[in-house]
């Protein structure tokens, strides 16, 4: 159970520092793909549009609260 606990909390520290370090890059780039994604056509873009969108809006909404919070 340790051996779980362990290996979550070093893949959390991971994306943390992944988000905290680049999470403004992630949400300029969602910003500029999410309606040229959304644009294809196809059953799911509209759908896959939305969601990456959203992926960059928490982004870099996580990366804005861990500088004001001083992490």
């Amino acid at each position: 159970m340790s051996n779980a606990l362990h290996m979550g909390k070093r893949a959390f520290g991971t994306v943390d520092h992944f988000l905290v370090s680049h999470g403004a890059q992630v949400a300029k780039f969602t910003a500029a793909a999410a309606p040229m994604l959304a644009s294809k056509g196809g059953p799911y873009g509209p759908a896959a549009g939305a969601v990456l969108g959203a992926i960059g809006e928490g982004a870099g909404g996580y990366a804005a609260l861990r500088q004001q919070l001083g992490g």
